[in-house]
């Protein structure tokens, strides 16, 4: 179903690009229809975010989009430092989020959320645009939600980013750039211009490739590492063995009965030495694996038996 804002939005900029010449002195073809766009549109979110310093409460706005029934991707700058993130789809939805991993080299932000009934973009190749291919920026601008800005593929830049034509204004950070089929082929990084009244503006993108690249680390993360969901001190006057201090809700270890003051004597047969060395053989078991302890509590001794977890995302 097409959203009617959205349409409308579309026929706009597309009337503007006309009107200023751009068809004419760029090369500049119509290309996306407002059905391509109808289609990506319940893929696309706007990402609010709040902060809390010194009494005053802080807001900003972004944009983002499902990349799978699991997780939103977004621009590192959109989320970073909030104390609480907040997801709104087209259709009015709202549900609080989680950041649970930001990738260091894209500075692309993933975001959990607890929805249902989503619609993941359609993946499509950066690599496959030629100049003059032209894109549509999905997003959240100026507070106006879904909006739509046409541009056009101009180059692919040395330092891997996309480099596009187009005017963004502010909200667009984090928006899905599609392709003239509605798949996507970037993420906007933001304008890159002297004057925001230039009327050819450079719009950077990060390419759809580096997503894969992205998904990759959080699978390899969450299939490789081991976690009980504890956290241990090591015991005073340097003997052996930890004590517990938190056990998180939900968690493998609260699942076993493991207690805040429990001492934990002994890991699958060996001697826990340090909190270190624990965390590391944790680290190295596959989930799903059971494992032993023996602790103690209020001086008595006894079995427990852990099914270890996967290592929830973390930020860097």
């Amino acid at each position: 179903m097409k959203h009617p804002l959205c349409i409308f939005l579309l026929s706009f900029y597309a009337t503007f690009v006309e009107n200023h010449g751009w068809a004419q002195k760029s090369g500049y073809p119509s290309g996306i229809s407002p059905d391509a766009i109808g289609h990506t549109l319940n893929s696309v979110v706007t990402i609010h975010t709040f902060t809390q310093e010194g009494g005053h409460r802080g807001a900003r706005v972004g944009s983002g989009f499902f990349y799978n029934d699991r997780f939103v991707f977004t621009r590192r700058s959109v989320v970073e430092g909030a104390d609480s993130i907040v997801i709104v789809l087209p259709d009015g939805r709202s549900v609080p989020s989680e950041l649970v991993y930001c990738d260091g080299v894209s500075e692309i932000a993933v975001l959990k959320h607890s929805l249902d009934r989503v619609t993941p973009i359609r993946y499509g190749e950066s690599q496959c645009l030629t100049p003059n291919t032209t894109v549509a920026i999905l997003g959240n601008s100026l507070g106006v939600f879904p909006s739509v800005t046409l541009g056009r593929f101009i180059r692919h830049r040395k330092d891997g980013l996309l480099e596009l034509e187009s005017l963004i204004p502010p909200g667009n950070c984090g928006s899905p750039v599609f392709s003239p089929s509605g798949t996507i082929v970037g993420m906007v990084v933001g304008n890159c211009c002297d004057s925001l009244k230039s009327k050819q503006s450079t719009v950077l993108a990060i390419p759809s490739e580096q997503f894969l690249e992205v998904a990759k680390s959080i699978d390899k993360m969450r299939s490789q590492k081991g976690w009980i969901g504890i956290s241990v001190v090591n015991l005073e006057n340097g003997e052996e063995g930890v004590r517990v201090v938190e056990v998180m809700q939900g968690g493998p270890a609260h699942k076993a009965n493991i207690m805040i003051g429990d001492t934990l004597l002994y890991f699958e047969g060996e001697r826990i030495r340090n909190a270190q060395e624990l965390a590391k053989r944790v680290r190295e078991i596959q989930p799903h694996t059971t494992v032993s302890f023996i602790r103690k509590n209020r001086g008595e001794k006894s079995l427990c038996k852990v099914e270890v977890g996967a290592l929830p995302l973390t930020t860097p």
